[in-house]
């Protein structure tokens, strides 16, 4: 919730597709430590998204996807459709 509302005070959406949640969950399964390898989980699929979400122009939203979970991946980002001008 916390990282959501950080992508939201920067107009940015923040989806995560149902096989990304999956693949987290099976990989912190694996860990076998409980909520703290969903939490590192979490974090290292955040870190550069955080780090460069103020740079982000036109991007409405961000998709994480099982792909990157998995690091075989970049996350999905969809751009704003552009404005039309009023004459």
């Amino acid at each position: 919730v916390y990282k959501r509302q950080l992508f939201e005070l920067e107009g940015v959406k923040l989806t995560f597709e149902e096989d990304a949640l999956e693949a987290m969950v099976e990989e912190a399964a694996k860990r076998d430590t409980g909520a703290r390898a969903l939490r590192s989980i979490l974090e290292a699929v955040m870190n550069d998204l955080m780090f460069n979400l103020p740079d982000m122009q036109d991007v409405e939203e961000v998709v994480i996807t099982k792909d990157l979970v998995r690091g075989r991946g970049e996350p999905v980002l969809l751009e704003a459709k552009p404005r039309r001008k009023r004459a």
